[in-house]
This record gives C-alpha cells, sequence and structure tokens, in this order.
C-alpha cells in the first residue's frame, strides 16, 4: 500500500478518535502508510492493556484494602490478648500480694501467741513463787507464833 489506509471507508486524516490524542505530523502518514496502522493498533493496545491493567489495580487495591483489614484486626486481638495478659498478670501480682499480706498477718499472729504464752508462763511462775513465798511466810510466821506461844 502506498497511500493513507483507510478505515470502513473513511480517510484517516479525517478520522476522529482517541488516536487524535498523539499527534503524528500529517506528512508522515503519507511518507510511512504503515505507521498508522501500527500507531492504531498500539493505541488500541494501549487501551486493551490499560483496561486489564486497571482491573488488576482494582484487584490488588481491593487485596490491599482486605490486608489492612486483616492487619486492624490482628492489631486488635493483640492488643486484646495484650490487655488480657496484663490483666493476668496484675491478678497474679495481686495474689501474691495477698499471700504475702496473709503470711505476714500469720507470722505477726503467732508472734502475738508467743508473746502471750511467754506472758502467761511468766504470770504463773510468778504466782506460784509468790505462793510458795507467801506459804513458806506462813509456815515461819505459824513457827514463830509457836514459839511464842510455848514460851
Amino acid at each position: 500500500m502506498t497511500g493513507p489506509k483507510e478505515n470502513n471507508g473513511t480517510d484517516s486524516k479525517h478520522q476522529t478518535s482517541s488516536f487524535d490524542l498523539f499527534p503524528i505530523g500529517e506528512g508522515a502518514l503519507y511518507l510511512f502508510p504503515q505507521t498508522q496502522s501500527n500507531i492504531q493498533e498500539l493505541v488500541i493496545e494501549m487501551h486493551t492493556n490499560s483496561g486489564a491493567m486497571e482491573k488488576r489495580v482494582n484487584q490488588i487495591e481491593e487485596k490491599l484494602a482486605q490486608l489492612q483489614l486483616s492487619l486492624g484486626k490482628q492489631k486488635e486481638e493483640r492488643k486484646k490478648v495484650g490487655k488480657k495478659e496484663e490483666e493476668e498478670e496484675e491478678e497474679e501480682e495481686e495474689e501474691e500480694e495477698e499471700e504475702e499480706e496473709e503470711e505476714e498477718e500469720k507470722k505477726r499472729r503467732a508472734r502475738t501467741r508467743t508473746r502471750r504464752r511467754r506472758r502467761r508462763k511468766e504470770e504463773q511462775e510468778q504466782e506460784q513463787e509468790e505462793e510458795e513465798e507467801e506459804k513458806k511466810s506462813k509456815k515461819k510466821s505459824k513457827k514463830k507464833s509457836k514459839k511464842k506461844k510455848k514460851k
């Protein structure tokens, strides 16, 4: 072909389409008649590819949105798990503190009981000593009174 390629019975010079977006000097089309058809094929291929690329981009964006949502959920779960673990640790610490306080209270009570026992024992010993002294003093006083009576 030596002249411009016709498309559906119209001269390519008068045809308006997306090909006008890529202006080429009109002289070039006459010098290279195959160029216009090559350009048209390329433009069609670009549009086709851009549609496929657009679909792919949309798919990727949807997948990204899903991943972001999933990531957000995972973060929330981690926070919840972290909070639960934190609460469990706090509970364990509180329980340990309570146990320590109970042990301290038991020790304090035991010391108090021991002191009371010692005091009672000391008091009893003191009372016994006093009773024994009283008995001795009574015996002495009886002996003295007997001696006085004998005189």
